[in-house]
C-alpha cells in the first residue's frame, strides 16, 4: 500500500513539475504581453497627442479630432496600466511555478522514501 502510495505520489510529482514549468512558460508569456501593450499604449498616446495638435490645426473638424485625441491618450493609459498588471501577474505566475516545481520535487522525494519504507516494512 506504501509503495503503491509512493508511486502515485513520484507521478503527482512530476506533474506538478510539468505544470510548474507551464505555469512559469505562460508567465513570461504574459510579461511579453505586458510589454507589448506598454508599448501599444505609449504608441496610442503619441497618436493621440499628434492626434490634438492635428484638430487644433484643423477648424473645421478640429473640435472633433480633439475629443478622439484624448480618448486615444485615456485608452493608451489604460493599456499602460493593463500591461503593468500583465507583467505583475507573469511575474507571480513564475514564482508559483517555481514554486510547484520545488513542491513535485519534494513529492517525488517523499514518494520515493514511501517506497522505501515499504519494502523496508516488508523487508
Amino acid at each position: 500500500m506504501m509503495i503503491v502510495c509512493g508511486v502515485i505520489m513520484i507521478t503527482c510529482g512530476f506533474m506538478m513539475i510539468a505544470c510548474g514549468v507551464m505555469m512559469i512558460a505562460c508567465g513570461v508569456m504574459m510579461i511579453v504581453c505586458g510589454v507589448i501593450m506598454i508599448t501599444c499604449g505609449v504608441m496610442m498616446i503619441v497618436c493621440g497627442v499628434m492626434m490634438i495638435t492635428c484638430g487644433v490645426m484643423m477648424i473645421v473638424c478640429g473640435v472633433m479630432m480633439i475629443v478622439c485625441g484624448v480618448i486615444m491618450i485615456t485608452c493608451g493609459f489604460m493599456m499602460i496600466a493593463c500591461g503593468v498588471m500583465m507583467i505583475a501577474c507573469g511575474v507571480m505566475m513564475i514564482v508559483c511555478g517555481v514554486i510547484m516545481i520545488t513542491c513535485g520535487v519534494m513529492m517525488i522525494v517523499c514518494g520515493v522514501m514511501m517506497i522505501t519504507c515499504g519494502v523496508m516494512m516488508i523487508v
